[in-house]
């Protein structure tokens, strides 16, 4: 599955047992609803854990911060897991400055099966 909007893509596929949802482009106010859609469609129609592969966004704003968060929670409720992955730049150094590398890990490298 693919979701565009101008400037942002979101894909979403099954790598192993994980659902990978991979934003590209900027994370911000204008964009958020379709990372939180294709997330509450993985939380709804699977049993594995979430990861976000970050390694193509190229801004994240604090919309884009509480959509992390929520989805987090989300699957914390149902007793799954988002994992991060690949944050690197300015998106890693948000996540670091405002706590959120502390609530959810940021793994390194991008599964190369995604490339």
């Amino acid at each position: 599955m693919s979701v565009d909007v101008p400037e942002f893509a979101v894909d979403v596929v099954v790598v192993g047992d994980d659902v990978v949802i991979r934003p590209n482009g900027e994370l911000d106010v204008s964009t958020t609803h379709v990372l939180e859609a294709c997330a509450q469609s993985a939380i709804e129609t699977g049993t594995a854990d979430v990861v976000f592969d970050l390694g193509g966004l190229t801004f994240l704003d604090s919309t884009g911060l509480q959509a992390i968060v929520a989805v987090h929670r989300r699957l914390a409720t149902v007793g799954r897991r988002l994992r991060m992955r690949d944050a690197t730049g300015p998106v890693r150094r948000v996540l670091e400055l405002s706590g959120v590398d502390g609530l959810i890990a940021i793994e390194a490298g991008t599964d190369p099966s995604l490339a």
